[in-house]
């Protein structure tokens, strides 16, 4: 017998280390990561040219934080 999927908990609690966080999957994994309650630290190689998109994902994240979240971005 198969047992049934079950959502995640609301709260994981921990971290997320997310690579390429700031376009992409990386970006969408890194702001799922933070609604579902991890702390998320995430890596890009060229600041320079993304850093535009940290400041919009950083700031979506702490967005969440606002909504109920405890301490997302530190």
């Amino acid at each position: 017998m198969r047992e049934s999927m079950q959502s995640p908990p609301v709260r994981l609690g921990g971290w997320a280390l997310v690579l390429g966080a700031s376009s992409g999957f990386g970006e969408v994994a890194s702001i799922a990561l933070a609604r579902a309650g991890l702390d998320v630290f995430g890596v890009h190689l060229d600041p320079k040219s993304t850093l535009d998109n940290v400041e919009r994902i950083v700031t979506t994240i702490e967005g969440l934080s606002r909504q109920g979240g405890e301490d997302i971005v530190g």
